[in-house]
């Protein structure tokens, strides 16, 4: 009874060190693609993943909004928040797709 008590709670050990070796693991992968210049978490906006490789979005109101984006911040960053507020656009609203 006492040997089964044992091997329980070092299994319960395990069990509780097995997240950490796994999340260690992938973080390290992940560090190795991303020294290798393979890491891709998300295609860059106006951009699609075509197999490995990037292409522009074929989409033209892609390419129309970007391009007014652009035009908006080489005016100035106090005109490109003003036009921003102006629209009502909140700076995370990118990341919320």
């Amino acid at each position: 009874m006492a040997t089964t008590a044992c091997w329980s709670g070092s299994r319960a050990s395990l069990n509780e060190y097995e997240p950490d070796l796994l999340r260690q693991r992938s973080l390290s992968a992940r560090c190795e693609k991303a020294r290798r210049g393979e890491l891709v978490v998300a295609a860059p906006v106006g951009f699609m993943k075509a197999g490995d490789r990037y292409e522009k979005d074929p989409d033209r109101r892609v390419h129309e909004a970007i391009k007014m984006v652009f035009d908006q911040v080489l005016g100035g960053a106090r005109q490109a928040l003003c036009w921003r507020h102006g629209y009502n656009l909140d700076p995370g609203e990118a990341d919320q797709r």
